[in-house]
């Protein structure tokens, strides 16, 4: 005697991967979208595991990051044409340093009203008012 195929379909653990796999573009989809709306942040600072674990907040309240290693990658990018919502800059890095791309943004007016905010391990805050920045946070930050 030989088993009736079953005409329900895939069985329940198949049926059941394959909803997690849907739930999980869905949710990839509604952080894309969020991006494309809420625009995209520029993350600049030359330790790969601040840059990690800034872009996994800033992506999770939906915005697109875009991070380079130092100042100078960071005014390339900017020189080519990209207009992020909003800049945040590490103050102490090789090459060209916070306070060096900050002078450099605030000459080229395009460049200017960008919003910057300085992020710092250093025990002395930066000058932000003579830096212009919309604002500060130091490191090590958490999300609250």
């Amino acid at each position: 005697m030989s088993e009736k195929p079953d005409d329900d379909g895939p069985d329940p653990a198949a049926r059941k991967g394959f909803a997690e796999r849907s739930e999980r573009s869905t949710a990839s989809s509604r952080r894309m979208r969020a991006a494309e709306q809420r625009g995209t942040v520029l993350l600049i600072d030359d330790d790969d595991s601040v840059r990690r674990s800034v872009r996994r907040m800033v992506e999770s309240d939906g915005y697109h990051v875009t991070e380079v290693g130092d100042g100078e990658e960071g005014l390339r990018l900017l020189h080519e044409g990209l207009r992020p919502a909003a800049i945040l800059l590490d103050v102490s890095m090789p090459k060209l340093n916070g306070y060096q791309f900050r002078i450099r943004q605030l000459g080229a007016p395009e460049l200017a009203r960008i919003p910057t905010i300085i992020v710092s391990g250093e025990a002395d805050h930066p000058d932000t008012t003579r830096l212009q920045a919309a604002g500060y946070v130091s490191k090590p930050f958490s999300r609250n």
